[in-house]
């Protein structure tokens, strides 16, 4: 009897690479998700491409998929759900969605023995591995992000340095830390995507034998590979800092802000691109917000940037440094963004440390040498992080 894994899943979180994968090894018995939106299953209600907001189908649809709609147990009720109501209450969203997908979970591997394995995410996996548990079911935890924890203890940093009120935020966090942690005692093998969040499942006393350390991969679009465009700029007298991802308190923006007023130079320039979650005031001249951008704009200020800057203060893993990587900018970050890089392609500094960001972005801009080598080096690097390279990894532990 054949081996197939179901895979749950709340939203279409890395557009479902894990599914994917195990399908294209005819491993794949069912995804549950939520909403999932297919011209083809629902092509006899064409009224629904007029009445759905294009955006909407983008977010629900399986880009670039080979899933066939037959292994998808999709929920509508279920998406419509947690798209209105976790702007309302995010803890309920969460919970409520992830124990209506469980039940969805359970019947469908009730009907099918040759369902062995159960794939789940961290915070949306414990009423299905509770069952999966009583049925002698290899349990799989991919623990996307720092432990709930480390969260809390990041809420209470921001809420003195910042005189901000975070007791909604931490309050969630503790509801989720004990689910958390009752899917680590379930699980099987936990699958951790960096060194940052392996450290920390290590401190919270998660035996190291279950834990597999998986790097998440990322291939740029085959039509962004002009690698004149990473090298023309370097020898200009303007060095071009480059932030991407949403501007809140976590992912350090007021750091990024401190760092700017700090250096005091015209001839180094910050971009900022993202939805901006945080209120920010005193904006210096050398700092421009260019807002939220299509994936597809993305291209333009990656070529034109000359450094990648992303201080966070906590991730699993950030996908957009190897984004970064992908398009040859040295990187200053931190250990906590779950980054690949080393000295070779650019400076880990210390979450909040503004002297250290100061320092690492006037080091790399004023020596274009060391700018066009770490450009190198990253490039190289990228080339071991592709998503077949994750397929690799994940298929050899699985």
């Amino acid at each position: 009897m054949n081996n197939k894994y179901l895979v749950l899943l709340l939203t279409s979180r890395r557009d479902y690479d894990t599914a994917k994968i195990l399908n294209k090894k005819k491993l794949l018995h069912t995804l549950v998700t939520d909403a999932y939106y297919s011209r083809s299953k629902y092509q006899i209600f064409k009224i629904i491409d007029y009445l759905m907001p294009t955006k909407l189908q983008k977010k629900y649809t399986i880009t670039g998929s080979t899933l066939n709609d037959k292994l998808i147990n999709s929920d509508w009720f279920v998406g419509i759900f947690f798209y209105l109501t976790i702007n309302i209450s995010k803890i309920n969203a969460l919970i409520l969605s992830y124990k209506k997908l469980s039940q969805n979970a359970i019947k469908i591997t009730k009907k099918n023995q040759n369902i062995n394995s159960i794939f789940c995410y961290d915070t949306g996996a414990l009423e299905l591995f509770k069952w999966g548990k009583k049925h002698n079911k290899k349990l799989i935890l991919e623990q996307c992000v720092a432990p709930r924890y480390e969260q809390i203890k990041l809420y209470k940093l921001f809420e003195s340095k910042y005189d901000v009120d975070f007791k909604k935020e931490i309050q969630i966090c503790k509801t989720l830390q004990k689910r958390e942690e009752e899917e680590w005692s379930l699980a099987d093998k936990i699958i951790v995507p960096s060194h940052y969040v392996l450290e920390k499942l290590l401190q919270r006393g998660v035996p190291k034998e279950k834990l597999y350390l998986i790097p998440y991969g990322y291939n740029k679009p085959k039509n962004n590979n002009n690698l004149k465009n990473i090298f023309n700029h370097y020898n200009t007298k303007t060095t071009h800092v480059l932030f991407v991802g949403n501007s809140s308190y976590r992912k350090g923006i007021l750091d990024i802000i401190e760092t700017a007023k700090k250096i005091k130079s015209d001839n180094i320039l910050f971009h900022i691109i993202g939805r901006m979650d945080s209120k920010i005031e005193n904006i210096p001249n050398n700092v421009i917000i260019h807002g939220k951008k299509h994936k597809s704009e993305l291209e333009h200020f990656y070529y034109s940037a000359d450094i990648f800057f992303f201080p966070t203060y906590l991730e699993g893993s950030a996908v957009v440094g190897l984004e970064a990587l992908s398009y040859g900018l040295p990187t200053i970050t931190t250990f906590e963004s779950g980054t690949v890089i080393s000295e070779d392609e650019g400076i880990i500094c210390k979450a909040g440390n503004i002297d250290e960001y100061t320092n690492a972005i006037n080091k790399i801009a004023n020596n274009n040498n060391l700018k066009e080598k770490m450009s190198k080096n990253s490039l190289k690097l990228y080339s071991r992080y592709t998503i077949e390279e994750y397929e690799k990894k994940l298929l050899e532990i699985l």
